[in-house]
């Protein structure tokens, strides 16, 4: 199961994912494709998985609540955010916390919180045939696929909003000592 999350618009790349499917077919051809989300390009999104002729193969489950998202995650055997712009990338700490094995796009925050083949394999943004060699590569070597899923765990649990908080606060407390009045 290939799994990708987000809003269905342009800046989130799943028309690069589903011509990308094509060439994973070819060597997964038992693989499927759930795509998570809604929004003003499903219909166009559909469309050219018709074209690409993995329409059958692909299932677009629209919204769903978190318990089911969580769930969708930790069925996944690779996570895909092929994203062409993305300020944060929560999904992708949401994937690594439901441990799922990670391909992202090397922009924004997704660049920033995988660290490629580590937890996670980055590629280059609008680039289908990396997509798809990167995802091959994941489903191909279940090692790699576990390796990737438990150190992105353990990034995820840096994300927490515990920690999260702490180091917040660290700063607050360290601004605070800094401050001088003149």
């Amino acid at each position: 199961m290939i799994t990708a999350v987000g809003r269905l618009t342009s800046q989130k790349g799943f028309d690069d994912l589903i011509r990308a499917y094509p060439i994973i077919r070819r060597v997964v051809p038992e693989s499927k494709l759930l795509i998570v989300g809604d929004g003003h390009m499903r219909i166009e999104l559909e469309s050219i998985a018709e074209r690409e002729r993995v329409r059958d193969n692909t299932i677009f489950a629209g919204f769903v609540n978190d318990a089911d998202l969580v769930g969708a995650l930790r069925a996944s055997d690779v996570v895909v955010v092929p994203s062409r712009f993305e300020p944060f990338g929560i999904i992708a700490l949401e994937a690594m916390a439901a441990g799922a094995p990670l391909v992202v796009s090397r922009v924004g925050g997704l660049a920033e919180i995988v660290d490629d083949s580590v937890d996670g394999l980055k590629v280059e943004p609008n680039n289908p045939s990396a997509i798809a060699e990167a995802t091959v590569r994941i489903l191909s070597d279940r090692e790699l696929a576990t390796r990737l899923a438990a150190k992105g765990g353990e990034k995820a649990k840096m994300y927490s909003w515990e920690n999260v908080a702490k180091k917040t606060l660290g700063t607050y407390q360290k601004a605070a000592r800094d401050v001088r009045y003149e």
